[in-house]
């Protein structure tokens, strides 16, 4: 089988060829695949709360900026 065929099967296919080719049983890895989504999911939360108050920050400085200066 060309590499060209193998890019081309589905992923089940190509299960099924290596388990003909080899004899070994192989299996999908749906936890570390929802560890990789989780892991990516916690990383985009961490930051997300830190961006919040940097725009709030940015914001009311600007405000205060603007903001007539009333004695």
């Amino acid at each position: 089988m060309s590499s060209e065929e193998r890019t081309h099967q589905s992923g089940e296919m190509r299960l099924e060829r290596i388990r003909s080719e080899h004899g070994v049983p192989v299996r999908r890895s749906p936890i570390a695949v929802g560890a990789l989504i989780g892991g990516a999911l916690g990383a985009w939360a961490s930051n997300v709360p830190q961006q919040l108050l940097e725009t709030v920050r940015g914001g009311l400085r600007l405000a205060a900026d603007i903001a007539p200066a009333d004695g």
